[in-house]
């Protein structure tokens, strides 16, 4: 893993194990896709191609990831890509349908085309979705108009809540804005503050 995650969600790095483990070898989740913001490159040596490709994901430990259906799965990426500055992982196409990986800041996420015959639709038409997808940044303002000139549609601009939460990590001030983007979803650029 990245040294710089670790510091900031608290946990170790990850030793280094044989050489055809890439859990075990990873340093960096990043290193496959561009490199490590803190300079910090994984030993590779003697790693298989898988690793090259996806040892990196295997790296991030536990998380969830959303998987928003879409329509026009190459329109979706193209567009995540200008309004969140979205880096591609990788991309699967068969025929019309596309399903890719990409990360925000070295947030995972993954989008497809919509599948009704596996149960996966996009967004209903009239606006409602079942889902809130925030993306925690460090200027939601920025994030905010961003998506709004990439062609999201503007829900609310960012404004500072002050919550009454309780719970071993309690969120007492948010600042939080909302956008729909075009294929539907709704997306949160937030900052706790406090």
């Amino acid at each position: 893993m990245c040294a710089r995650r670790n510091e900031r969600v608290g946990r170790r790095r990850p030793r280094t194990g044989s050489a055809g483990d890439g859990r075990a070898a990873a340093r960096c989740r990043t290193a496959a896709v561009g490199g490590c913001p803190t300079g910090r490159q994984p030993s590779r040596e003697g790693a298989s191609d898988a690793w090259q490709t996806v040892g990196w994901f295997f790296a991030i430990g536990t998380q969830i990831a959303p998987m928003p259906a879409v329509r026009h799965g190459s329109a979706a990426i193209a567009f995540y890509v200008k309004a969140f500055g979205a880096t591609e992982l990788w991309r699967m196409e068969s025929g019309p349908h596309v399903v890719a990986g990409l990360e925000v800041d070295g947030a995972p996420f993954f989008l497809a085309d919509e599948s009704p015959e596996h149960g996966q639709r996009t967004p209903d038409p009239s606006g409602h979705t079942t889902v809130r997808i925030e993306l925690f940044v460090d200027d939601p303002h920025t994030v905010h108009r961003r998506a709004v000139a990439a062609g999201a549609s503007a829900l609310a601009a960012p404004a500072e809540y002050l919550h009454a939460t309780a719970g071993p990590r309690p969120i007492r001030r948010l600042l939080q804005g909302a956008v729909r983007d075009p294929f539907g979803h709704m997306w949160l650029s937030g900052k706790v503050s406090e």
